[in-house]
């Protein structure tokens, strides 16, 4: 059975019933086997109203056991962890998207270990944070609430004169909302919102001030760690498309990634170095946009 497109109907090949069922979810593709024929059927959504007893009780037997392992707690947090929105993760720097970024690195890192590759520094799109953390104790549920999507994490290499194009077409928005916005570990840079965003960075919208500590130039190769699209160069940061080749990913996804560092780099105790934003991120807006 196959989804995914608009297509609704079956056929035959070499012998195989291969069904099309649409997609988002406007119908149910339904195959029967009765008397050694197998056949299709497609029922409209809500058209069909029936309930296996067993099968429900299953799912809630699993339902109830996914829960309590999500509600588990692992680590504890100093201070509460901010993922709002806007104002917050896609207009800004917070402290959550300073972990999330941090976690990003961390982990991207760890993978590298073996083979001597640098990872120089993170980005993570604000949209990608979905939630905050209250201080207190922290579950593997609330990391998923704070990051639904399980992105896997890549890294990839890029120029500066990239990662400034990148960061200016991210922040093209700024000081409004974009999910797009780029929360970063190990780097710092700044937003003059009173400048138009240009494709190429040169507009002068960004200036990235420093890159794992070393200054920044246009000319330096960086190697970041992010998610899959970003690596790929899609949305706002088409300028990562040139090196999309370099993209790899490392084996963890974002929220696997935040429970380990949390765990081991941090261990288990999200501390006072959280309670602000680390200073990564610098927007500079007219008053009038301020006091609006």
């Amino acid at each position: 059975i196959d989804g995914g497109d608009d297509d609704v109907g079956s056929q035959e090949l070499n012998g195989t019933l291969v069904v099309e069922a649409g997609h988002g979810l406007s119908g149910i593709g339904v195959v029967l086997y009765e008397n050694g024929v197998m056949r299709d059927n497609h029922i409209e959504f809500g058209a069909y109203d029936g309930i296996d007893a067993s099968v429900a009780d299953l799912v809630a037997q699993r339902e109830r056991a996914v829960t309590e392992q999500l509600s588990e707690p692992f680590a504890t947090t100093v201070c509460d962890l901010g993922g709002n929105a806007y104002p917050g993760v896609q207009n800004q720097e917070t402290n959550l998207g300073d972990l999330v970024a941090d976690s990003v690195l961390w982990q991207a890192r760890q993978a590298h270990e073996a083979d001597g590759v640098y990872v120089a520094a993170s980005i993570v799109p604000g949209g990608c944070i979905a939630g905050s953390i209250a201080e207190g104790q922290i579950s593997m549920g609330d990391v998923r609430t704070v990051l639904p999507d399980a992105h896997e994490v890549f890294t990839l290499e890029v120029t500066g004169a990239q990662l400034l194009a990148a960061l200016e077409q991210a922040c093209a928005d700024a000081p409004q909302g974009s999910a797009e916005f780029p929360q970063v570990s190990n780097m710092t840079y700044g937003v003059d919102t009173t400048v138009a965003a240009q494709p190429d960075g040169s507009g002068g919208r960004v200036q990235i001030f420093d890159v794992a500590g070393q200054g920044f130039s246009p000319e330096a190769t960086y190697t970041i760690a992010t998610y899959e699209p970003v690596a790929l160069g899609e949305g706002a940061y088409a300028a990562f498309a040139a090196s999309a080749e370099t993209a790899r990913a490392i084996g963890s996804f974002d929220y696997q990634a935040m429970r380990n560092y949390i765990e081991q780099a941090l261990e288990g105790t999200v501390g006072d170095g959280y309670r602000n934003a680390a200073g990564f991120i610098m927007v500079a807006v007219q008053e009038e946009e301020a006091q609006g």
